[in-house]
């Protein structure tokens, strides 16, 4: 559970929550709305990185081609993801909780996008709404890489689940 009250998903908050507790070699993080090509994991789950993380390319479809019934290979897509985008993302587990980076890997398109409303961005919304938002946490993000700045929580914990309870009395207020 990592409510967001309509602002913006905290992919990172969800990831370190799942993170904290896992034992497994490897972790995929991977968007909802993805669609998977069918021979993804024959194809790559012989050959996982030991050494260093990896994201795909996916590609981006449209509202209309989301709202068809097709094969993964018959889907058009609009355009494909570059090394900014990391909807698809796979780590060995002990690089990622040492959070050294990650590498873009360019690819066939493995994964295609399904187009949805971002109700968050739209300002006839009556959720809160910040216009920038987006745009802030990009240029943060381009702020720490110039910066080489690659750990980040080193002095506070991280990967705390969120509290319930205080959810709870929080959806009472609103």
């Amino acid at each position: 559970l990592c409510p967001t009250q309509g602002q913006l998903w905290n992919k990172s908050r969800c990831i370190n929550m799942v993170l904290k507790t896992c034992e497994t070699t490897h972790f995929m993080v991977c968007d909802m709305d993805m669609l998977w090509n069918p021979d993804f994991l024959k194809i790559h789950l012989n050959q996982l990185p030991q050494d260093h993380a990896v994201y795909f390319t996916v590609g981006v479809m449209t509202r209309r081609e989301s709202a068809l019934q097709k094969n993964f290979h018959d889907y058009a897509v609009k355009f494909n993801t570059n090394s900014e985008a990391t909807g698809i993302t796979l780590f060995p587990t002990a690089l990622l909780k040492s959070i050294n980076g990650f590498r873009f890997r360019e690819s066939e398109v493995y994964f295609k996008h399904q187009w949805h409303a971002k109700t968050y961005r739209s300002t006839s919304s009556k959720l809160p709404f910040h216009p920038i938002l987006e745009r802030i946490n990009h240029q943060y993000f381009l702020m720490n890489k110039s910066l080489g700045k690659v750990k980040a929580n080193t002095s506070e914990p991280w990967g705390l689940s969120c509290d319930k309870v205080a959810y709870k009395k929080l959806a009472r207020c609103v």
